[in-house]
């Protein structure tokens, strides 16, 4: 019997999306729900099985962090969100999920969605690449262009980026650093990315003045997250960490005004589910 699979047509605030039109990739193209776009493989193996990917047509790598199935109808499947830590990088198709029946000899339905987040450019890199006297115009030229793509991002999530000449306008004006987004969850031994954290600046009525990646941060205390570099993180343990972040002096000295730290909750689980 033919399975059934039902999509849902919607984008939330917390940029979850579900299967969307095809669009070509172009040059320069920023992550949006026109091009980070899932699609469904009908096998009819024994048992039927779907098959669902993610697909990055964007210029800009992108990291898929949960999915879920809901309205599950005869679905062997856990109907409940799942975190995940998947990189799609531009041009790249990734299975994020195989779903079959429980009783093959039934169809099944269920609705599918996933929430991703705009990876970041390495501003260490791009810094090293401004001040080499050796290095290639083409080199300079993508970076420029990947810089571009990341603001493109957080433009279409209705943040503009912050650069350096725009924090002197904004003193007096700031109340606190903010994350967007809920706690970072990982698997034991699962990596993640400072970089992969959305930041933004707001005002003392909660409105947001703009987003940024001039922060720094402190590793956590205990066994449950290890740093392995500068800003890549794994999850050693069960539990729950709290990953304290701050504006860069340097920004804080721009603003004339001291901004509080913020904590970002890390929690590491035993396991997820994976696609097989």
């Amino acid at each position: 019997m033919r399975a059934v699979r039902f999509l849902p047509r919607f984008l939330a605030a917390s940029v979850l999306l579900a299967g969307g039109a095809a669009c070509n990739r172009h040059p320069d193209a920023a992550p949006s729900f026109k091009n980070i776009i899932s699609s469904t493989d009908e096998r009819a193996s024994d048992p039927p099985s779907h098959v669902v990917y993610v697909e990055n047509r964007s210029t800009v790598p992108v990291v898929v962090y949960r999915t879920s199935l809901t309205d599950c109808e005869n679905v062997s499947d856990s109907c409940t969100p799942q975190p995940m830590n998947l990189r799609v990088a531009p041009g790249e198709k990734q299975i994020v999920h195989r779903i079959q029946p429980a009783d093959p000899a039934h169809s099944f339905r269920y609705r599918f969605a996933f929430s991703w987040r705009a990876g970041r450019l390495d501003w260490t890199a791009v810094s090293s690449l401004a001040g080499s006297a050796d290095v290639r115009a083409e080199q300079r030229q993508v970076v420029q262009k990947q810089g571009d793509s990341v603001r493109r991002a957080e433009a279409a999530a209705g943040y503009t980026f912050l650069g350096r000449e725009d924090y002197t306008p904004l003193a007096g004006r700031v109340a606190a650093l903010r994350a967007v987004g809920d706690s970072i969850v990982l698997t034991v031994d699962q990596t993640d990315n400072i970089d992969n954290i959305r930041f933004v600046l707001v005002d003392a009525e909660g409105r947001v003045l703009g987003s940024t990646l001039w922060v720094q941060w402190h590793a956590p205390p205990g066994r449950t997250v290890q740093f392995l570099t500068a800003k890549e993180f794994v999850g050693r343990a069960p539990g729950r960490a709290l990953l304290t972040l701050s504006l860069a002096d340097e920004a804080q000295r721009m603003l004339g005004q001291t901004v509080s730290d913020l904590t970002v909750p890390i929690v590491v689980v035993d396991s997820v589910a994976t696609p097989r």
